[in-house]
């Protein structure tokens, strides 16, 4: 039921209590969580003189993206927020790193930002906001670190994010555009083939991360392959319409 609830869940998040004693339900339940759902964000709420601090090592050690310490009442709008915010951290952490051990570290400062953003449709000046720029800087900063532009890195964070929810196998398609606020799971579709250049059917069996990953990869081999063939140009432009004619 609770991984149910989780797969059509907005935020892609859920509240775990506390408890003050043994729980093996709990932990049970925190446990088949984690399996189906590995990157979902997961937040332990820790209530002061009724939660124990051993049940939250219990917790932890399974598996928790934040833990809040509540007194008092808490509205439904922080709630939200709370969960919202880890859900997207989580997920973004996870591609971040992964994208680290690739790309220039300017590149994967920019797609940490973005990815952190992926959870929606984003428009540019969101993105220079959260980035901390204007939106002129934002892409002159993306022409100085070699991308072809910052509606270029939005994409592909979207791309990536839907690509890790994928993997999970409690979500179906369907789940993870509702969940991004895709208009519909064809758009979902069509966008995971626009960038991939394979079928989202297939990429779920070969694995949707690992496949958006590669094509990532190739897009920017690509791409810096067609800078550095422009540089050359730029630089000897006698020579380039000299190949170019022996060429034809």
């Amino acid at each position: 039921m609770v991984s149910q609830h989780l797969a059509s869940f907005r935020t892609g998040c859920c509240l775990v209590p506390v408890p003050s004693d043994e729980h093996p339900a709990l932990l049970s339940m925190l446990q088949h969580v984690r399996s189906d759902f590995p990157h979902a964000g997961v937040i332990a709420v820790f209530s002061p003189g009724r939660s124990s601090h051993q049940q939250l090592l219990q917790i932890g050690a399974i598996g928790v993206s934040d833990v809040l310490v509540v007194e008092g009442e808490l509205s439904a709008d922080y709630i939200r927020t709370r969960l919202g915010r880890a859900a997207a951290h989580s997920v973004a952490n996870r591609i971040g790193n992964a994208l680290a051990d690739h790309l220039p570290d300017a590149w994967v400062t920019l797609f940490k930002v973005a990815l952190r953003l992926a959870q929606r449709p984003v428009m540019l000046p969101d993105f220079a906001v959260a980035a901390g720029m204007h939106e002129r800087t934002l892409r002159k900063h993306c022409s100085r670190a070699g991308l072809l532009s910052p509606q270029w890195v939005l994409g592909w964070a979207r791309v990536l994010t839907a690509a890790y929810y994928l993997d999970e196998p409690g979500r179906t398609v369907v789940a993870v555009a509702n969940l991004l606020g895709f208009p519909s799971p064809s758009a979902l579709q069509n966008l995971l083939r626009r960038y991939t250049g394979v079928a989202p059917r297939t990429l779920r069996q070969d694995g949707t991360s690992a496949a958006v990953m590669t094509a990532l990869f190739k897009a920017v081999s690509a791409h810096e392959a067609d800078a550095s063939r422009a540089n050359v140009s730029a630089r000897h432009p006698l020579s380039s319409a000299s190949a170019e004619i022996a060429g034809s």
